[in-house]
């Protein structure tokens, strides 16, 4: 397993999506890309992260779920990147202009 640089939501859309999710059901990535205003299609769907990972492995797509998904399975020739998303990235900046607590007697 790799990790590899973010993606960013659009670019995500524009590959060929491996999802996590069947039917109705709507699960985090989709309500990412809604809430981006993407609508991509997925080549495939399936609620096992182990099959997600077997098609990506295989070179079916790209696959797209949350990282508690994967945190079990096995990841050999996988590469792993985070997503980035615009509430996601006002959280990051939110966190990082906060002061570090003080504790008392520091």
């Amino acid at each position: 397993m790799r990790l590899a640089s973010s993606v960013s939501l659009p670019e995500l859309a524009e590959l060929p999506l491996i999802s996590i999710g069947e039917g109705t059901r709507q699960f985090e990535s989709h309500l990412a890309f809604a809430s981006a205003g993407l609508n991509p299609a997925s080549v495939f769907q399936t609620n096992q992260p182990q099959t997600l990972l077997s098609l990506v492995r295989h070179g079916l797509g790209t696959g797209v779920t949350n990282a508690l998904a994967v945190t079990r399975a096995n990841l050999d020739g996988v590469r792993l990147a985070p997503t980035r998303t615009p509430a996601l990235d006002r959280v990051v900046e939110t966190l990082r202009a906060v002061a570090p607590p003080t504790w008392p007697g520091q």
